[in-house]
């Protein structure tokens, strides 16, 4: 497997690991007591733009030789 292709892999485990995490605390009230976090505070936000990034580079891992950025190119996909 190509070195950049397995890089962006891991950077989405990565992505998805820290999503679960933050939705677990925000819905834990224990593990906020543990890590001393306002009751009313909640992740759901970071969650999702974790989980925004895992799609981000999975993406890349699927199809490494495109580019796809449809807000920026005005919908075309570059191919690299």
């Amino acid at each position: 497997m190509d070195l950049m292709v397995n890089i962006y892999w891991q950077r989405s485990l990565n992505e998805i690991s820290i999503a679960k995490l933050l939705l677990t605390i925000s819905d834990n009230e224990e593990k906020k007591q543990k890590f001393q976090i306002d009751e009313d505070m909640t992740f759901y936000s970071g969650a999702i733009s974790h989980a925004y990034y895992s799609i981000f580079y999975s993406n890349w891992f699927l199809r490494p030789n495109a580019l796809a950025f449809p807000v920026l190119t005005g919908g075309y996909r570059i191919a690299l």
